[in-house]
């Protein structure tokens, strides 16, 4: 599916999920009780992997309940039974499979499904789990001092956050996506979505790309090879960091670059606002510029590059040593 489309589906659907949530509120102000006209049974069940049993992969699909993934002692499942779908949990040669299927029928399981958003799927994983793949309506990922080779997350709606962890490689595909990294070594790092929203602080990592329309990235106390930002409507924030090669693209860009030691930087936007301040010295960059009320062009003594582009620009340029 390419990108055009993708974000064509995203948008309609979430007219219809807000059109639909303006209406539930409204007739929940005038005392509406819309979990009765829910009429699935549900049936509380928990699964927990045998103690000899060592679990290194996960696959979780699940197609209407919320997800929550935590870190614990053992590998569990507290998952609910739903008349309206079906549930297979099996764990076979180190591979714990979860799968919930929505048998969709408005004549026979109802147009209302509220009664989930109350009863999560609760995933406990324990160290030593090499690759995680969730995919689900809406996830909350908060994993704590854990190790993945490789870890991959599609949601509509979903909210990871990882502390003090290891991910060689982290993808995040979600239409409105939360991502918190903190204090984590990160391998290669792909955030795609509609409306994101990131942060990483304390980090050091390889490779980070970040692509969605609507852009709320904040990058802090961290190192990486190489980010590539790209986004319509961007605010970016990137401070006391160390980036071999940035490069951040928009249509409406707001960019904060305050101490980052960087050897290529390239900022583009059709409408540029930014403000950047070099941890360096003045003399060692070349500056490239294409646009109107930008920094003049001149060239540097070292290979360090600074390309910048826009049409309607308002940019400030800084180095630490002059």
């Amino acid at each position: 599916m390419n990108k055009k489309l993708k974000i064509t589906l995203a948008v309609a659907i979430n007219l219809v999920v807000i059109g639909v949530l303006v209406f539930v509120i409204a007739m929940s102000v005038l005392g509406w009780d819309f979990t009765k006209l829910d009429s699935t049974e549900y049936t509380a069940k928990n699964y927990a992997v045998g103690d000899n049993v060592e679990v290194k992969r996960v696959e979780l699909n699940v197609d209407t309940f919320p997800i929550d993934i935590v870190r614990g002692d053992a590998v569990t499942l507290d998952y609910y039974e739903a008349s309206n779908s079906e549930v297979t949990v099996a764990c076979e040669n180190g591979v714990l499979k979860v799968r919930e299927k929505y048998n969709w029928s408005p004549f026979e399981t109802g147009m209302f499904n509220i009664g989930r958003s109350s009863r999560k799927y609760k995933l406990t994983l324990t160290d030593g789990i090499d690759v995680v793949n969730v995919k689900g309506v809406n996830g909350d990922l908060q994993l704590d001092g854990m190790t993945f080779a490789e870890l991959n997350f599609n949601s509509t709606n979903g909210d990871l956050r990882l502390v003090d962890c290891t991910v060689e490689t982290l993808t995040v595909d979600c239409t409105n996506a939360t991502v918190s990294l903190k204090n984590s070594e990160l391998g290669t790092v792909t955030v795609d979505g509609l409306n994101a929203d990131a942060e990483m602080i304390g980090c050091t990592g390889g490779s980070v790309s970040i692509d969605s329309t609507n852009l709320d990235v904040a990058v802090m106390g961290s190192s990486f090879g190489d980010v590539a930002i790209d986004g319509t409507n961007s605010d970016v924030v990137v401070t006391d960091a160390v980036i071999d090669i940035l490069t951040i693209d928009g249509t409406n860009g707001g960019y904060i670059l305050k101490n980052i030691t960087v050897n290529a930087l390239t900022l583009r936007a059709t409408n540029l606002d930014a403000r950047i301040e070099i941890a360096g010295r003045a003399t060692d960059y070349t500056v490239n510029t294409h646009g109107r009320d930008l920094p003049a062009n001149r060239v540097g003594v070292t290979d360090k590059l600074i390309e910048l582009s826009g049409t309607n620009n308002d940019v400030v340029l800084l180095f630490s040593e002059n």
